[in-house]
């Protein structure tokens, strides 16, 4: 599926001031990626060479937003740690995060296009260094990584031509 459409959201601190910072009906963004990785237990046991299932140790969710255009006040926000912030927080950046890629075309017996939306209510978000542009316009690329702190920590919806599987 070529992600020729799609929409990205991103509130910050959902638990707290839920501000929209992010929605690319009114904002732009260059990149949006995400990574799934299941690390599993690596341990061996010495001069033991049969084969066994390796225990999976949790999974890990991330991604990556660049290219988004804040103005500062967003920027101050995210680093001070709240509207009225004036120094840089220490703590780190908590934000939900829903994104969507989805077809230009419907698929053909239905009126929905193929798309495939994740819903991380909870993450860690990492700001790069930004680029001013301009007086007001910072141009923002910023790392995220999801929490296991809630009871759903990420819903992810597949729409296709399948009924079932």
């Amino acid at each position: 599926m070529l992600p020729s459409l799609g929409s990205l959201t991103m509130y910050f601190d959902p638990a707290g001031t839920n501000h929209e910072e992010i929605n690319t009906s009114t904002d732009t963004l260059t990149r949006a990626s995400v990574q799934i990785a299941n690390p599993l237990s690596d341990d061996k046991s010495l001069w033991d060479f049969r084969r066994a299932d390796l225990a999976q140790r949790g999974i890990d969710i991330s991604g990556r937003v660049e290219g988004v255009e804040i103005d500062w006040e967003t920027y101050e926000r995210i680093v001070n740690g709240a509207d009225n912030g004036t120094d840089p927080s220490a703590n780190t950046a908590i934000c939900a995060v829903t994104f969507k890629w989805q077809s230009a075309t419907n698929i053909p017996t239905a009126a929905v296009p193929y798309s495939l939306e994740f819903s991380i209510p909870r993450c860690e978000v990492t700001l790069d260094e930004f680029a001013a542009d301009g007086d007001n316009l910072i141009r923002w690329n910023y790392n995220w990584r999801m929490i296991d702190n809630t009871t759903d920590p990420i819903v992810v919806t597949l729409i296709n031509a399948v009924t079932a599987y």
